[in-house]
């Protein structure tokens, strides 16, 4: 939830993160660092990095996402970053900081190169959208190395394709994987990403 809608009440047993997107132009502040520290929120997210649509400069957003990532950490929460064409500036940081607190990337649609590179060089989770179809070379490299499936989850906000049932048959279909082990390893995912169970 936006910093503003955070105030909003919710459905029973909804799982929800506190945001400061790259799009709000919002500065880190003494409020949000106390709200994420709040138990309905299991983690910090989006945050990030957006070299397109940020309202701030590219330095701007990384104070606001180191802040993200300390208090992430000093909170043991995990995290949820947007990175659009930003993930040089991501993998410095990341150099910098060695956070370890779960991290996952959302809406990752880009090549298998890219994702080698950040599951070789963190510990970062890959959220993959339907738009990441056309990244064939991803799912093939993840149907043969099926230890790399603990690297992703399926992204279930795509205001495009918003059919997340659609989604997981799609995706199980790629990997060649029966659809109910993949249901039961996101579900895994989730309740070891945001120690999340009994959802």
């Amino acid at each position: 939830l936006p910093l503003r809608q955070a105030h909003l009440p919710l459905p029973a047993n909804t799982l929800t993160t506190l945001e400061l997107h790259p799009w709000s132009g919002e500065q880190w502040s003494s409020k949000f660092a106390d709200m994420a520290a709040e138990a309905r929120f299991i983690g910090i997210g989006e945050v990030g990095l957006d070299r397109l649509k940020g309202r701030l400069t590219i330095p701007e957003q990384l104070v606001v996402l180191e802040q993200a990532v300390k208090r992430a950490e000093e909170l043991q929460k995990p995290l949820t970053v947007h990175c659009v064409k930003a993930f040089s500036e991501l993998l410095a940081l990341y150099k910098k900081l060695r956070w370890q607190v779960p991290t996952i990337i959302h809406y990752f649609r880009g090549n298998l190169a890219l994702a080698r590179q950040l599951w070789d060089h963190t510990q970062f989770v890959l959220s993959l959208p339907p738009a990441a179809y056309t990244q064939t070379a991803l799912w093939d490299f993840l149907r043969d190395h099926p230890t790399y499936q603990r690297r992703v989850v399926l992204e279930t906000d795509d205001p495009q394709h918003g059919d997340i049932q659609a989604h997981y048959r799609t995706a199980a279909g790629l990997l060649q994987k029966p659809l109910p082990e993949l249901r039961q390893l996101m579900r895994q995912q989730l309740e070891r990403i945001y120690h999340a169970g009994n959802f």
